[in-house]
């Protein structure tokens, strides 16, 4: 009962107790239009007033809230948007779909890339470099490309930044800034053109609202900082959570209570688990084995007697609640608007704890694929290495392998893993000093060659690969004009190169 669905939705949403509950984040951009409400009864969702009628008869197999004057929906696998009549203003054709937002969204056609549209359907750019891409916020998306590259792209589908290597973006940009995660697994913060501006120190970081981020270190103690790094609530609580912007849900030992922005306590840590006020004057409190809301002094208004709970986020008046494997809705008073009856709703959570879902590409960029591969063999080189050069214990420094590995393996794209492998002599047998031999490494022996194996995640996709990459080879097997000697080949679901700066037996 008391595992919940992070600290937000947390105990509204109690991990396999409510009912389902889709998100909707508001998460910068566009917000939320909370007039109609996304629901689903039996196996079809719908939208009702705030009086509990249906509006839109149920009819789809997913639907979202409105954002734009659209609402997402998906019909028979196929992703279109609606208006709040119910018509179609686009018709579901796509495999994904981002919602709408700042007037724009990403598509997907089947087995199709990356495509931005605006609310006509018109397509403003595709982008077949792409493997996934957020909603706007703040004017830009965020979205990953081949190689573990992130961009920031305007509004016009064109990137504007391109993210430091070894970076991963971890939200949208709030407040200017956007949380990042290094290879170190530590967070840090970057500002609309990629820089990185509050470095990569905590251990977990959270989206800034209202020029405050919550963070955690070492030992860890949650606290907040502002925008130039600087901390504001010294890391002393055992968790903190976003609250309504003015303040915080903490964690003290077992207990849950609020304090300010200054990280003075206002609520005595008292509760099992709560979630946060998010603009309004009640917020769900666990006691026992059921949910309440106590106000802004810490005092019961309505007594615990919900199995799930949400906050009043629907203009502060309205708040989802679930009992007996049915949501409903409560006013401020507790009392029934609408009996609870649905077995599914679409809520629109807060941007700094749901990060709006991002669409993703089915596009086998093989052109991209190809160039990645083409670059590891500039300069008559393999990744920057002399071949014959190298050493086995450099290539395997590079490449941070322990022990005697020849190889590393590289999850390049949903679509195609490849591995790195020395090829030479990188041991020997020796005379034990008895009657048998051991095994000697040679740190200092030479790549003879370096083989990249390369596998597709679909087969049918191999053929396509293998074709473009004798195309920029030139053949599959010879001498490029830099000089570098090359053998391309197939054998069942996997390509093969082998590349030396020598000729190859």
């Amino acid at each position: 009962m008391k595992k919940l669905f992070s600290m937000m939705i947390a105990l509204a949403l109690l991990a396999g107790c409510m009912c389902g509950v889709t998100s909707c984040s508001s998460a910068g951009g566009s917000k939320a239009d909370m007039s109609l409400l996304a629901v689903k009864m039996g196996d079809k969702w719908g939208y009702i007033d705030h009086e509990g009628k249906f509006v839109i008869n149920p009819q789809f197999s997913k639907a979202d809230c409105f954002y734009d004057g659209l609402a997402r929906v998906c019909l028979d696998g196929k992703y279109g948007y609606i208006d709040k009549n119910g018509n179609y203003v686009i018709t579901p054709q796509y495999a994904d779909a981002t919602r709408f937002s700042e007037g724009i969204a990403w598509v997907v056609s089947p087995d199709g890339p990356l495509c931005l549209i605006d609310k006509s359907g018109e397509v403003i750019n595709v982008r077949r470099d792409l493997l996934y891409a957020y909603p706007f916020s703040e004017g830009v998306s965020i979205a990953k490309g081949y190689g573990d590259k992130y961009y920031i792209v305007d509004k016009i589908g064109n990137t504007l930044h391109t993210v430091s290597e070894g970076l991963r973006v971890q939200s949208d940009f709030r407040d200017g800034l956007a949380q990042v995660t290094d290879q170190e697994y530590k967070d840090g913060y970057i500002n609309q053109q990629g820089e990185l501006v509050i470095p990569c120190t905590f251990r977990d970081a959270k989206p800034f609202v209202k020029g405050q981020a919550i963070v955690e270190v070492e030992n860890d103690r949650w606290g907040t900082i502002d925008k130039n790094g600087n901390y504001v609530i010294n890391p002393q609580f055992d968790r903190i959570a976003y609250s309504d912007g003015d303040s915080y849900v903490i964690k003290v030992g077992s207990q849950h209570g609020w304090c300010d922005r200054a990280g003075k306590i206002t609520i005595n840590p008292q509760f099992d688990e709560v979630i946060a006020f998010w603009g309004g004057d009640l917020a769900p409190v666990v006691m026992g084995n059921k949910i309440g809301y106590v106000d802004q002094n810490g005092k019961l208004q309505i007594n615990p007697q919900f199995d799930g709970a949400s906050p009043f986020l629907i203009g502060s008046k309205l708040a989802w609640v679930f009992v007996g494997g049915k949501c409903g809705l409560i006013d401020t008073e507790g009392k029934y608007v609408v009996n609870p009856q649905f077995d599914e709703i679409s809520l629109d959570l807060p941007s700094e704890i749901s990060r709006a879902r991002a669409a993703y590409s089915e596009n086998f960029y093989v052109e991209g694929v190809a160039a990645h591969v083409k670059k590891l063999l500039e300069g008559n080189c393999f990744d920057g290495m002399k071949i014959t050069q190298t050493s086995i214990t450099d290539f395997r420094k590079k490449y941070g392998l322990s022990g005697n590995a020849t190889s590393k393996e590289v999850n390049y794209s949903r679509d195609v893993e490849y591995t790195i492998r020395a090829v030479g002599t990188f041991s020997r047998r020796v005379s034990d000093g008895w009657w048998g031999t051991q095994l000697e490494q040679l740190p200092n022996a030479k790549l003879d060659a370096v083989r990249l194996t390369l596998e597709t995640k679909e087969e049918k996709n191999l053929g396509t690969l293998f074709a473009e990459l004798r195309k920029v080879l030139g053949s599959e097997k010879g001498q490029r004009d830099g000089g570098q000697y090359f053998e391309l080949s197939r054998v069942g679901a996997v390509i093969t190169l082998t590349v030396s700066d020598k000729p190859l037996n």
